[in-house]
């Protein structure tokens, strides 16, 4: 029995090393296999034998307990966070740089841009004014404001269509991007069933895994993944909560499907359950690979700077036609209401001559028009219909204080006398009188304060009595001049299709649209007036009516016994512009009596409610569009910088894990060099045995006699 365990184990040794020789076989046969790990024989002391009355138990040689994949499994984890990380930032960087295309001035070309048009027009405007000023032919300058105001137009629709076609072009990249994951998680199902069915049979599927890393790798590029290795071998695969593979019980489809603004914008979505409708997954969930990467660049990045300019196309085009029309023989300058939809009026086109250029003094339409670069581009201070007509005289005399500036008027003047009084300070501020709607309207440089004062220069402000001292008239009253903030461009927001605009007339609790698709979306607006701030909290199952309403009427909690602020009064939805109105009243606090305007703002504590209403701040005109290119000018090196770190980490990860699983020739051959000389001992032990074998059947046997 002793003789044959011998050669049984010597045979063992042999088998043993063979496979392990096999296994460097391998290893060196894939040397250059992307995504292969190396392999190593885990050779161990086959199980020992124990007999009674012996000293001890007897070993029985060697085997290969199991093929080990040399990897760690922890960098897998961040290679694919990695591979998340820079297949997003590739995305966005390229991206950027067709950006770039649109916006050339950020490269320092500024000859023929937008913003060099923009001053072009004014700068015409100017011409104007003062061929008005003295008496000369204005048709050159008229000429050469038509010429500018068609090239800006144009500009205006190219960036539009441009910005557009990007979008629609990522679009198509989506949808590709879908298809390829979709491919992969079929993939890693099917490799999934056949690594749950190799280990079911007590063996390694090592290089089924190899294929299921790489499928899971790519899979990581596309999409921001996690993973969980179930207990039978298979892997879950999920993003943001949402099961894409479910080991070996089944895969989901992603699709992709309408709903943004044009119907050329698909959103993403995953058929989740048999026979439903696929949900959407949100910009909350899809934040990573090159999938995310088109999402926020399509849906975020490339949306605000069409946003951006269409905000200032839609400034610029009712700044510019309030002015103009004010004007006894005025018409709309443009038309349209955004970047793709402005063009100059056909009227003026054909007959540049058609400009007006004067209402009260000679040139001072055209003048105001050239001084537009420096005011505001969405807070004004207006009238309503004031049912005053431009001759009446004034009703008391008295001081408006501007700002600090004060502008004289008299009751032997009119509303005529005081346009131009306040169009002396030009520069800082400017008027127009509508004669036919009988509306006041005025640009700023900045926010303003006004104060009505008396003709000596004391103010109107009064002690109150019981009952109050009745006050005189008030011109601020007389007027009904306001401050009003205005959205620069139409309301945008995600999941918005050209069809859905916010009515007047739809309930607020189901019908309007909400202001994000996203769902748990809050925030909240603050609206600073007198130096308080007043917040107004915002959730996204309210409709945007709702939370307009609510600003519009500060709808907060303030303590018991506090001063609570006015009421935006005469605020309003313009419905046909989808554009939002808040105006104030002059103060009327026991201490000033109505006359005083103060200014306000609406701005996102947290959220992005005032980018949803395309409420711009405190920007004019001329530092706007300069604005966008800085921005874009920092965003495309941050892109860059975070594209090259995102894949200098990749390589650093992937470096690392290439030192652990690559195959190394070297310690292979040296390694099956140990293989041999161990299967080489091994037929020397199985010589001597078969020696031994020899002596004890040949040589000790006898034959057997017969008498």
């Amino acid at each position: 029995m002793s003789l044959t365990l011998a050669m049984e184990t010597a045979i063992k040794s042999l088998r043993t090393h063979t496979y392990a020789m096999d296994t460097v076989n391998h290893n060196i046969a894939n040397m250059n296999t992307t995504g292969y790990t190396r392999q190593l024989a885990n050779i161990t002391a086959a199980e020992a034998i124990s007999l009674y009355g012996t000293a001890g138990q007897i070993g029985t040689g060697s085997r290969v307990s199991y093929i080990e994949r040399i990897r760690d499994t922890y960098l897998d984890r961040m290679i694919r966070t990695e591979n998340s990380n820079t297949g997003k930032w590739d995305v966005i960087s390229e991206a950027y740089k067709t950006l770039k295309v649109f916006f050339p001035e950020i490269d320092g070309v500024t000859s023929g841009g937008l913003d060099e048009q923009i001053q072009a027009f004014w700068t015409s405007w100017q011409e104007v004014a003062d061929a008005a000023a003295a008496g000369d032919d204005m048709t050159a300058a008229k000429n050469k404001v038509a010429a500018t105001a068609s090239a800006i137009t144009t500009l205006f629709n190219e960036k539009a269509q441009g910005l557009t076609d990007t979008q629609v072009a990522l679009t198509a990249d989506l949808r590709m991007a879908v298809d390829d994951a979709n491919a992969l998680t079929q993939d890693i199902y099917r490799l999934n069933k056949e690594i749950v069915s190799v280990e079911g049979m007590g063996q390694q599927p090592n290089d089924l895994m190899d294929k299921r890393d790489v499928a899971l790798a790519s899979l990581a590029k596309l999409l921001n993944i996690t993973t969980v290795t179930k207990g039978d071998g298979s892997v879950l695969v999920m993003i943001g909560g949402h099961t894409l593979v479910n080991g070996t019980e089944g895969y989901n489809k992603l699709t992709t499907v309408g709903g943004q603004k044009d119907g050329k914008l698909e959103s993403l979505a995953l058929f989740e359950y048999l026979g439903q409708r696929p949900t959407r997954l949100n910009a909350n969930l899809v934040t990573g690979g090159k999938i995310g990467g088109i999402l926020e660049m399509r849906d975020s990045i490339i949306q605000y700077y069409k946003n951006n300019i269409d905000n200032m196309a839609s400034s610029l085009i009712y700044v510019i036609n309030q002015v103009h029309k004010s004007a006894p023989t005025g018409v709309d300058i443009f038309r349209g209401n955004d970047a793709a939809s402005m063009r100059v009026n056909q009227s003026i086109v054909t007959d540049p001559k058609s400009l007006s250029d004067t209402h009260f003094v000679a040139g001072d339409i055209a003048k105001i028009l050239a001084n537009l670069g420096n005011k505001m581009l969405s807070t004004f201070v207006v009238s309503p219909n004031t049912g005053v007509a431009v001759d009446t005289p004034l009703p008391l005399d008295g001081i408006l204080k501007i700002n600090g500036i004060e502008i004289e008027f008299k009751t032997s003047q009119t509303i005529k006398d005081l346009v131009n009084n306040i169009n002396a300070n030009i520069s800082s501020f400017s008027a127009v009188y509508d004669e036919q709607t009988q509306q006041l309207f005025m640009v700023m440089s900045e926010q303003v304060t006004i104060e009505e004062l008396y003709s000596d220069g004391t103010s109107k402000a009064v002690a109150q009595t019981t009952p109050p001292t009745p006050l005189p008239p008030l011109l601020i009253d007389a007027l009904q001049l306001r401050e009003r903030i205005i959205s620069a461009g139409p309301v945008s927001y995600k999941n918005f299709t050209q069809d859905d605009k916010i009515t007047t007339n739809k309930s607020w609790y189901n019908q309007n649209p909400k202001l994000k698709w996203e769902a748990g979306i809050s925030g909240t607006v603050v609206v600073n007036y007198q130096g308080n701030d007043w917040p107004v909290k915002w959730i996204d199952d309210k409709d945007i009516s709702g939370t307009y309403a609510s600003i519009q009427n500060f709808n907060f909690d303030y303590t018991a016994g506090e001063n609570k602020p006015p009421m935006l009064q005469y605020s309003f939805f313009d419905e046909a512009n989808q554009k939002f109105y808040f105006e104030s009243a002059p103060n009327t606090d026991n201490n000033n009596g109505g006359n005083v305007i103060l200014p306000f703002t609406i701005r996102d504590q947290d959220g992005e409610m005032t980018q949803t209403m395309q409420l711009m701040g405190n920007m004019v005109f001329n530092d706007y569009y300069e604005t966008i290119t800085s921005k874009l000018e920092a965003n495309v090196k941050l892109s860059d910088d975070m594209q090259k770190s995102y894949q200098n980490a990749l390589d650093q990860f992937e470096g690392i894990q290439d030192s652990i699983t690559k195959v190394d020739e070297k310690e292979e051959l040296a390694r099956a060099k140990l293989y041999q000389r161990a299967y080489d001992a091994s037929v020397r032990l199985m010589s001597i045995v078969d020696e031994m074998y020899n002596m004890l059947i040949n040589r000790t046997a006898t034959p057997s006699t017969s008498d």
